[in-house]
């Protein structure tokens, strides 16, 4: 089985010390319409067609856009465009010199108006050229994917050679049933790219379970994944299937497989090798056929790290990887993101789409520290009218900052930053660990070892009942007044009678 796997995976997954994957896409220079009045025509390509004196010529009529999955070729076609073209001439080493025409036609390069020619070139730093048409329209010159790669539920949207590396790498690896790690910054897409892999596979009639490993206290961690017999511990009622039987014969994903509590990977790395796992108080092992992906966004055993992670463990379950892009790694994906996400919103009764040229130079030159995610919260404050928040960078101190580990050190935490993180954070722990700068994992700790916080069963019933009665709909107020979490809470509220 192990010599099957290794041939899988020689097979199917390119060596580590090979260029990105990303490089061996074959790309050509394209002209998009990054944005449009009509917004059917938004993320259109045409590939740049110069001619032999190296100009390409763009106006009402030409050149012709089409996408993959809409072969029929189509112009500009607004009246803001003059019949007069814009004259890009081809320098040579991704240069260019865009001329506009002679017509009161209004014409921006990377947000800037001249009536003369402007120079603008691709490189690592700026791989696309922004070109603004009578504040309308605006069109990207940029190197796109020769071909596109799409899943079948295609939940990872965009056209730019990052997001294609990406679907790519989940058409290969979908095709196996070997672990596949989902590396990549916080709001990426890692859950959706899971989700894809998982449709993706012969799976996909199957069971997707997903669960947060940080987010499991370490005395309930060998139940919550392998299952539990009834009266194996203090207040188990019920057998408990786990996650592993929960997923049979289909995938389990693991996201911040970083904060694995140590306890459980010896037998994690076991259910990995030989597809049994042992159920808490149970005499025998029970066999499961469950895939394994996994997600982190920092690198497993930083310096800061509350868990130290199995090595045996950490190459079984990274000998197949996937980076995902980061937003400002895609620019050209930005405008298409963002018009699927104003669609898509259910605040985006009237389909309004009404954003200006401007404002959109402004999101494709932002740095974008929340990725996607963020770009998705920009959407839903553009819908309820408010003015869009972007986190302003610290550029001077931008590579100090790099250098230094964005966690801290659980055992510098007091008592009172503790306490003030979770009501600050209405008792949720995902987010006062984030404020913390700790990891969810040492978090749970703090909170296990803090006095001043109560375990829900340890809590009368009578206060409960008037918590309840008090905040029938407000679980945060709720566990304020009772000084608990709220997984905690739901956990036991979920296991008794209360109404």
């Amino acid at each position: 089985m192990q010599k099957a796997e290794e041939h899988l995976i020689e097979t199917l997954v390119p060596p580590r010390n090979k260029p990105s994957q990303a490089a061996e896409l074959s790309t050509k220079l394209s002209l998009v319409i990054l944005w449009h009045p009509d917004h059917k025509l938004i993320g259109l390509q045409s590939p740049c067609s110069f001619t032999s004196g190296k100009i390409l010529q763009i106006n009402r009529f030409k050149p012709l856009f089409s996408s993959a999955e809409n072969l029929e070729d189509t112009p500009l076609s607004d009246k803001r465009v003059s019949r007069s073209s814009i004259i890009i001439e081809n320098l040579g080493k991704d240069n260019f010199q865009i001329t506009p025409p002679e017509s009161p036609m209004e014409v921006k390069v990377n947000g800037t108006f001249s009536r003369h020619s402007q120079t603008a070139s691709l490189d690592d730093k700026n791989d696309l050229i922004c070109i603004t048409i009578s504040n309308s329209i605006i069109l990207g010159l940029c190197h796109l994917p020769c071909k596109q790669f799409r899943s079948s539920s295609n939940s990872l949207k965009g056209i730019s050679v990052p997001i294609n590396h990406s679907r790519q790498l989940i058409e290969r690896y979908a095709a196996t049933d070997l672990p596949v790690m989902l590396i990549g910054e916080t709001g990426t897409g890692k859950e959706l790219a899971a989700t894809d892999l998982h449709q993706n596979s012969l799976r996909s009639s199957k069971p997707f379970v997903s669960v947060n490993m940080a987010a499991i206290p370490d005395e309930l961690a060998v139940s919550e994944l392998f299952g539990s017999k009834k009266g194996a511990y203090t207040g188990s009622v019920n057998d408990q299937p786990g996650f592993f039987n929960e997923a049979d014969h289909g995938t389990l994903f693991c996201d911040e497989i970083g904060d694995t509590p140590a306890s459980v990977q010896p037998m994690l790395l076991r259910a990995i090798e030989t597809g049994f796992v042992r159920p808490l108080g149970n005499d025998s092992d029970v066999k499961t056929d469950t895939r394994i992906i996994t997600a982190t966004d920092r690198p497993i055993n930083e310096v800061g790290s509350s868990v130290q992670f199995s090595k045996p463990l950490y190459h079984r379950l990274s000998a197949t990887q996937i980076t995902m892009p980061t937003l400002k790694s895609r620019k050209v994906d930005i405008p298409l993101l963002l018009l699927h996400f104003l669609l898509e919103s259910p605040l985006n009764e009237q389909k309004a789409t009404d954003v200006s040229t401007d404002f959109l130079l402004t999101l494709v030159n932002y740095e974008w520290p929340g990725n996607v995610r963020e770009l998705k919260n920009i959407a839903n404050q553009i819908l309820l009218g408010e003015q869009p928040k972007l986190e302003r960078i610290d550029t001077k101190n931008k590579k100090n900052s790099k250098k230094r580990s964005p966690y801290r050190s659980h055992r510098s935490i007091t008592e009172k930053e503790l306490l003030a993180a979770l009501d600050n954070n209405c008792w949720q722990i995902k987010p006062a660990a984030a404020e913390l700068l700790i990891s969810r994992t040492s978090c749970y700790e703090l909170i296990k070892n803090c006095g001043a916080i109560r375990r829900p069963k340890d809590i009368h019933a009578d206060e409960i009942q008037e918590a309840l009665k008090k905040y029938p709909k407000d679980i945060g107020s709720m566990c304020s007044t009772l000084r608990t979490t709220q997984s905690a809470l739901r956990n036991y509220l979920n296991n008794k009678d209360f109404h």
